[in-house]
């Protein structure tokens, strides 16, 4: 997966959430102290899990919402882009939104929380 489009590297630490097994997405994951929480979603309670860890922060934050193309054959999913910018503009202020291709299952979001 090509996080270098995303410019994480800048980020700090990550927290990685809802990896699917068998799938090799080349970040370290912490628990606690992360810059930025990279989730992978394919279901519409995996989106809102990730949206709620992120508010629950309450300090900067980068949060990457990845999720499967719909022309994948190895990942379904029930959310596409129109549904992450719509369960993102219930968010107070972001920055962002930037769009980028993965690899060619994953597309990713990337959103700046501010504090």
């Amino acid at each position: 997966m090509d996080w270098q489009k995303l410019k994480l590297d800048k980020v700090g630490s990550l927290k990685v959430l809802h990896a699917p097994d068998g799938i090799d997405h080349g970040l370290e994951s912490v628990d606690s102290g992360f810059g930025g929480l990279v989730a992978f979603v394919q279901t519409r309670d995996q989106l809102n899990h990730a949206i709620e860890m992120v508010r629950n922060e309450n300090r900067p934050l980068i949060l990457v919402i990845a999720f499967p193309k719909k022309s994948s054959k190895l990942f379904s999913t029930e959310v596409n882009r129109d549904d992450i910018m719509h369960a993102m503009l219930d968010e107070n202020e972001f920055g962002g939104p930037f769009l980028v291709s993965l690899d060619n299952d994953w597309s990713g979001f990337k959103f700046r929380f501010p504090a």
